[in-house]
């Protein structure tokens, strides 16, 4: 009988991010009190006619207090079969959110992602806009934001790019019963300087509890360029999901 064995490198930024959740959990008890952190992991692997092994790892911790509001997060995914690398991108998000007034905030972020599949080694974001909470309570929220990108590419195939887009992005989460919950997140990123430049993407979900802080989710992941980058074959990446949620609130 073959040995079967799952050899995968993690982007620096998820690890980076366990480690800051370990530090602050045991920094004091009411510091814990606001933190939230969500642990995503799945993995497959099959033998025999076909060999392939597959990981996605994704990361989120988020911290509030008076009118303030600090997340970070990372994802990574990894995809070979029989040995040879299909799929292979990471990224790492770093957002400040701060109270107005009401339902409104303004938000700061940075992130940093890479997919050599998709045409990019590396692609860097600065965010800046404004958020609303159209509704927000225990069992449901749902947010809109409306903001500037400005976004600098390192291509695998031609120069470095910079472009500024217009961002909007919504997400609505909410409860379909007392075990399994719903959520739906869409961005769209029309480009400023050529609007046929724009960029969509989705993600529905829905997450169903198997114990206090575990639960099993399962996603739909989406992500639509309208004008591909040199080197991507497709307009669009998609990614079906299921893994174990680790979730502390």
């Amino acid at each position: 009988m073959k040995k079967m064995s799952l050899k995968t490198r993690f982007f620096p930024a998820p690890a980076f991010a366990l480690a800051l959740t370990a530090l602050l959990l045991s920094h004091s008890t009411a510091f814990a009190a606001g933190l939230k952190n969500d642990s995503e992991l799945g993995v497959v692997l099959t033998s025999g006619n076909s060999k392939t092994s597959s990981s996605d790892f994704k990361q989120s911790n988020s911290y509030g207090w008076d009118t303030h509001f600090f997340k970070l997060g990372g994802n990574f995914l990894r995809t070979t079969t029989d040995g040879t690398l299909k799929a292979k991108n990471w990224g790492s998000q770093l957002k400040w959110e701060e109270k107005i007034s009401g339902n409104t905030s303004g938000y700061a972020g940075l992130g940093v992602e890479s997919n050599p599949f998709a045409g990019f080694n590396q692609r860097h974001s600065s965010d800046l806009g404004l958020k609303y909470s159209i509704w927000n309570d225990e069992e449901a929220t749902w947010s809109f934001e409306a903001g500037y990108r400005l976004t600098i590419e390192n291509l695998v195939v031609g120069p470095r790019r910079h472009l500024r887009f217009l961002r909007t992005f919504t997400e609505i989460s909410a409860p379909l019963n007392p075990n399994v919950s719903g959520k739906l997140s869409a961005e769209f990123l029309p480009g400023l300087a050529e609007f046929s430049d724009y960029r969509l993407n989705l993600e529905p979900s829905l997450s169903a509890m198997l114990a206090k802080y575990l639960s099993f989710k399962v996603g739909y992941r989406v992500r639509y360029t309208n004008q591909p980058l040199p080197g991507a074959a497709f307009k669009t990446d998609t990614a079906f999901t299921t893994a174990l949620v680790a979730q502390l609130k």
